[in-house]
């Protein structure tokens, strides 16, 4: 049985802006420093503290903008998600509790703000880590995207996890 957690393996939620003024905002890349993974060779088990998400950088015509965010905005953001989208302090454990795995997806059971719903991720091997993808709904997990300026600039409901662990040596 393998364990991972932040110093070997990485979790990161991709989310993208909609709206009016989506100009004005940006797409995001994510990542929860705070996390276990165990892997079982048959089962995969993921726990992420909610309020563990921390802003990596901006995403700019699908690259990373580690300059297109001010200080403030990183802070701003992580308390809008922890605070309002998240509610961390009521639901503070991301589960995942896998139910299948074959060599292209992994089924099974993903809990987020106090909802249980099935998933499936995709899943493919990189020269030195296995990575886990799943597309889904905030909605689906009673979770109101995000939206400031009565709607005008918001999150889209689609957010994107990825999971990568290493490959066993």
């Amino acid at each position: 049985m393998a364990q991972y957690d932040a110093s070997n393996a990485q979790v990161h939620i991709f989310t993208f802006k909609e709206g009016m003024l989506s100009a004005m905002a940006h797409d995001l890349q994510l990542k929860a420093t705070r996390f276990t993974i165990t892997d079982d060779v048959n089962s995969i088990r993921a726990e992420v503290q909610a309020d563990s998400l921390k802003v990596m950088h901006a995403i700019v015509n699908g690259k990373a903008a580690p300059d297109a965010l001010g200080a403030f905005s990183f802070s701003e953001i992580e308390k809008n998600i922890n605070r309002v989208v998240l509610n961390a302090k009521k639901q503070p454990v991301v589960t995942f509790v896998s139910d299948g795995i074959s060599a292209d997806a992994m089924t099974g059971a993903l809990t987020l703000n106090g909802v249980t719903k099935p998933v499936q991720f995709a899943l493919k091997k990189t020269a030195t880590n296995r990575v886990a993808t799943l597309t889904f709904d905030q909605r689906d997990f009673r979770i109101v995207p995000y939206s400031a300026m009565l709607g005008a600039l918001k999150v889209q409901p689609q957010v994107r996890l990825e999971i990568s662990i290493p490959l066993a040596a």
